[in-house]
């Protein structure tokens, strides 16, 4: 039985009557005479209207035989309410039941009556297992066809044949990362809402799923192209079945070892789309339904799915994958391949996505402490989604594993430095813990603190990405590349000097700050492109935890440091940075008088020049209001 929660949209779930009191008796006679009807002039009716079927009843049944045709009628769809949804369902049994046992009637049936999903449904559940067994042979056979895409209904750019060479090329491209599954889906199949199964395969489809999951899965594993899989595993729409078929396809020893692979991770995504579907759907109903007349609570249900079901339903997957992968190789596989691809862009839109990583990650780390497949999942961390996997990992390693932790940390270090110095790097300057590129840069930081030497591994890490201004073959290119690479590693080193401050490693704290300050100040000045989303991204990073690092000489260093930024955009930052985190310790505390005075002084120098090069009206107002705001005193 499909969830509620997945068709609060399509259903209009508040307004689903209540069918309970439809009394079968009454309409038996007249839906009997209908189906029959419509099995004698199925090849004449027209595929969207059963309006033609002409009945010689009395003038009460030809009310019900109206309200019935209406029902069964394209036209009146979605508007269906719980009685007509009632008489199509029992319509479609009593078809059914007087179906021939021929396959080519059905195809026949299928096509006229496709459209009125109820009586579709119930049409299929009620016909005989035996005449369907009788039919395997025929129903498993493809229609006639010279190209797989025939079998598909295409959309978008593949509607058109001349593009299906593309489709092809496109699978044997990607057909490389084959033994990576989790990459292969994503790169074969980006776009799956395209592809649809044509409705003589649905109607097989829907056959052989009667004939059990197992003997599906055979079907399904033989398609001759992907789009064909995932059109009918996106079809399924039951949480408890995916779950179910995920573990029935690792055990069937017909299906070869790539192809279950591919076939679990579709299943796996399917999953995963559905919670995420709930979840929309919940939030949808929350703020545009109001509470059912059935008594749904859907603030209530939306509650409980993020505080409780969602995680459940997640760890029972993740439980699933993992005992495929106390058997079986492709179960490590499967999960090695999702720990180096799996990427969460917001943890406040991607919920699902991040209770998937996190709890993936978990059980990994448990593998690792078991055994020596960290060597296996950390090898090529070639990108910042796999480094920053790779290192929450560590965070989950018991205390206890301080030489596989140190073993860990070099393997991280390594390709930290490597992927800093590649062509792939790139940072926006983002520094929310909210999206992936927030999280590696604090994640990084407490790997790094824990090494033996994390001043070391710091500074030699700058040392390798860092480019000169000038010289001998010099390469501008290269050079301003260089500037974001190095305010990574500076903003990295930022927040493990609070990882140390916060671990009691207070004085080795100091000594990493004090050398970013520094370095950090002094190499602004005088790069050419001191104004990078990245630099200032570094600086609020740096000033934020001057107060945490260096409390009792932050004055100090506030007069030294802002004297070296030549911009008074990023002295005003700096100083609203370091007012913030003031309040944050001790609400209401306001920047020492000596520092009022400071950055009045600068800005009396320097807001001429800064108003002149800017024609913003919003720049301008930005400036005068911070200053009102940081010099309340003067």
């Amino acid at each position: 039985m499909i969830d509620w929660r997945i068709e609060i949209e399509r259903n209009n779930f508040r307004n689903e009557v209540d069918d309970s009191h439809l009394e079968r008796g009454k309409w038996e006679t007249v839906i009997d005479e209908i189906s029959k009807k419509i099995l004698i002039n199925i090849e004449t009716l027209d595929e969207f209207s059963l309006h033609d079927i002409q009945l010689n009843c009395n003038s009460q049944d030809k009310e019900k035989v109206e309200i019935i045709v209406d029902c069964i009628n394209e036209k009146k769809w979605p508007s269906l309410e719980g009685e007509m949804r009632k008489l199509a369902k029992l319509l479609g049994e009593k078809i059914a039941i007087n179906s021939s046992e021929q396959f080519e009637k059905w195809e026949i049936i299928g096509q006229k009556i496709k459209n009125c999903w109820p009586l579709f449904e119930s049409w299929i559940e009620f016909l005989p297992i035996e005449d369907i067994s009788k039919n395997q042979d025929i129903i498993e056979q493809y229609p006639n066809h010279n190209n797989p895409l025939e079998l598909i209904d295409t959309w978008g750019v593949y509607r058109e044949k001349k593009y299906w060479p593309n489709v092809f090329s496109h699978i044997e491209e990607c057909n490389q990362f084959i033994y990576d599954p989790w990459l292969y889906v994503e790169k074969v199949s980006p776009r799956y809402e395209e592809f649809r199964l044509k409705s003589s395969m649905m109607l097989r489809n829907d056959l052989v799923q009667k004939l059990g999951w197992e003997t599906w899965l055979l079907w399904v594993a033989d398609f001759p192209i992907i789009y064909m899989k995932q059109a009918v595993i996106y079809n399924i729409n039951d949480l408890d079945i995916i779950k179910k078929l995920i573990a029935q396809v690792s055990i069937i020893e017909k299906i070869e070892p790539t192809n279950k692979m591919i076939l679990i991770v579709l299943l796996i995504r399917r999953f995963l789309e559905l919670c995420e579907h709930i979840q929309r759907n919940l939030d949808y109903a929350v703020k545009r339904i109001e509470p059912d007349e059935k008594g749904i609570d859907f603030k209530q249900e939306l509650k409980n799915w993020e505080e409780t079901e969602s995680f459940e339903r997640i760890s029972s997957l993740i439980d699933e994958v993992v005992a495929i992968a106390m058997r079986d190789e492709i179960g490590f596989q499967i999960m090695s391949s999702m720990f180096k691809h799996l990427e969460v862009v917001s943890e406040k839109k991607n919920i699902i996505r991040s209770q998937l990583r996190t709890l993936l990650i978990s059980n990994l780390a448990k593998m690792c402490e078991a055994s020596d497949c960290y060597k296996r999942l950390l090898e090529e961390l070639n990108s910042q989604t796999k480094l920053l996997n790779a290192a929450m990992l560590f965070f989950c390693l018991e205390d206890s594993q301080d030489d596989l932790k140190q073993q860990i940390i070099k393997m991280i270090l390594n390709q930290y430095a490597n992927l800093l110095i590649s062509e792939k790097y790139l940072w926006h300057g983002n520094l929310s813990f909210e999206g992936d590129e927030g999280k590696l840069l604090w994640y990084l930081s407490g790997v790094i603190s824990y090494s033996n030497d994390p001043y070391s591994e710091l500074t030699s890490l700058v040392e390798r990405v860092l480019i000169k201004s000038g010289g001998w073959k010099y390469n501008y290119v290269e050079y301003l590349e260089s500037i974001t690479k190095v305010t990574h590693c500076l903003t990295v080193g930022t927040m493990m000097a609070e990882w140390m401050q916060r671990n009691g490693k207070i004085p080795e704290a100091s000594i990493v700050y004090r050398y970013i300050w520094s370095f950090a100040h002094d190499w602004i000045r005088w790069i050419f492109d001191d104004r990078n989303e990245s630099v200032t991204a570094l600086l609020i990073s740096l000033w934020a935890r001057l107060i945490l690092v260096c409390p009792d000489n932050y004055v100090d260093m506030t007069l030294e440091a802002s004297n070296k930024l030549d911009s008074l955009k990023q002295q005003i930052t700096c100083l609203k940075v370091l007012r913030q985190n003031l309040r944050n310790k001790e609400p209401g505390t306001e920047l020492p008088l000596t520092l009022q005075k400071h950055i009045y002084t600068l800005f009396e120098k320097s807001f001429v020049v800064e108003k002149q090069l800017t024609s913003e009206q919003n720049e301008v107002a930005w400036f005068t209001n911070s200053i009102v705001e940081l010099t309340p005193n003067i």
